[in-house]
């Protein structure tokens, strides 16, 4: 990657400090912050009254093939993994081999993987549980008001999007100028109207609608944002994660 070149980012300083500085990038010297959100688990409580209060109540015999996940390694490993209690980084291979044991148990529950659009078989009721990104569990509610998200006890594998200028770009000064766009306080809240993730721009939150704002499944509590997780680089371990995902996709 290029470094940013913050000074030239103006716009910048429109971001909630709580998104900035993060492990990956301190100083935001690569990377300026576009949108965030969280895994969560959304429930048609129509079809299945009741709380889901931690991850292993998806693991419930009631669910079979009614879930809908994300195709994405880290999530689905990561949710097993939050289960047992341990890290979404977890590097142990012990652990691992533990969690892919458990993924094994889910399998008869999961009919659909989508990341693209795992809302669509939520609200046509073709899957009646989900793991999905917010964004996606909020538009499902708004379709089908049956469908609430919940937050597992064990926390969120929460992320946050960034804009990045690639190594050796032919119009840096150009890439620098349209970021900076993207960060205007209008621009950002009309970016959030068409893909309502959490915006980590304080300064358009004021043209964002209120119900928005307090929609909790786009804008959590803080002890839930405060239990979440990022992932991080996990090195060599990253070769158990794929034998996992390989041997549990098949």
């Amino acid at each position: 990657l290029e470094e940013i070149g913050t000074s030239k980012i103006t716009n910048l300083k429109n971001i909630d400090p709580a998104y900035k500085n993060l492990s990956y990038d301190p100083g935001n010297k690569y990377s300026v912050p576009y949108l965030c959100g969280d895994a969560v688990v959304v429930v048609n409580t129509k079809k299945f009254p009741g709380d889901i209060t931690s991850y292993s109540d998806l693991w419930d015999g009631k669910f079979k093939d009614q879930m809908v996940v994300l195709d994405d390694e880290r999530a689905l490993i990561g949710m097993a993994l939050k289960k047992l209690g341990y890290s979404l980084n977890e590097t142990d291979p012990a652990k691992l081999n533990q969690a892919e044991a458990e993924l094994k148990k889910l399998r008869p529950n999961i009919k659909i993987f989508d990341s693209d659009s795992p809302k669509t078989s939520l609200i046509n009721g073709e899957a009646s549980v989900g793991y999905v990104w917010t964004a996606e569990a909020a538009l499902a509610e708004k379709d089908n008001k049956d469908l609430k998200t919940f937050f597992p006890k064990e926390g969120m594998y929460t992320f946050e999007d960034n804009l990045i200028i690639p190594k050796n770009a032919k119009n840096k000064k150009l890439a620098q100028e349209f970021i900076n766009f993207i960060l205007e306080p209008k621009v950002s809240a009309e970016i959030s109207k068409a893909y309502p993730y959490t915006n980590p721009n304080a300064a358009a939150r004021k043209y964002i609608s209120p119900a928005d704002l307090n929609n909790k499944t786009l804008y959590p509590d803080k002890d839930i944002v405060n239990n979440s997780e990022h992932v991080k680089d996990v090195g060599d371990a990253t070769k158990l994660y794929d034998s996992i995902w390989t041997q549990f996709k098949q």
